[in-house]
């Protein structure tokens, strides 16, 4: 029996579904931010394992659409005038909260973003991650290398 052409059939969510390693991730960059600075590490390798993902998933996402979001992080870390020991101002915590729905954009417009995006936002959303300069210069590093490793991971996958 054929549906009436009034009646939308459903599309597929277009969502990207992540990898083992990414699934495992969940929560993990929050729980490596957490530990502070000896976690640093870990939270390099956790970099690196999105970025795989990133080039190796359903999804492939383009260096450009990471970049944009490594360019949110500088704005959040430059936010910070302060020593990096001293709290954070009013305007880094702005800065830090319009974060959340310019990453979900980005997600919606870049599928491939989507498992990023949702791990980000467990950081960003938790009240207590951010406290000094030192913490925003520690989500730029995390974002920086994800862009990094996303660029070595894309040129080793071109030469195979």
């Amino acid at each position: 029996m054929n549906k009436p052409p009034y009646q939308k059939q459903a599309q597929p969510s277009g969502r990207s579904y992540p990898t083992d390693k990414t699934q495992k991730a969940k929560g993990r960059l929050l729980s490596a931010f957490k530990k502070g600075l000896e976690a640093q590490p870990e939270l390099m390798d956790l970099a690196h394992e999105f970025a795989e993902d990133l080039v190796n998933g359903r999804i492939q996402v383009k260096h450009h659409q990471l970049r944009l979001v490594l360019d949110l992080a500088i704005r959040v870390k430059q936010s910070h005038k302060e020593a990096h020991d001293k709290a954070l101002s009013p305007s880094s915590k702005g800065r830090l909260a319009v974060m959340r729905p310019r990453l979900a954009y980005m997600a919606a417009r870049e599928r491939g973003l989507l498992p990023l995006q949702e791990e980000m936002d467990l950081l960003l959303k938790d009240k207590d991650s951010f406290n000094s300069g030192a913490d925003l210069d520690r989500l730029y590093e995390f974002v920086a290398a994800v862009v990094a490793y996303h660029r070595y991971e894309e040129s080793n996958k071109s030469f195979h």
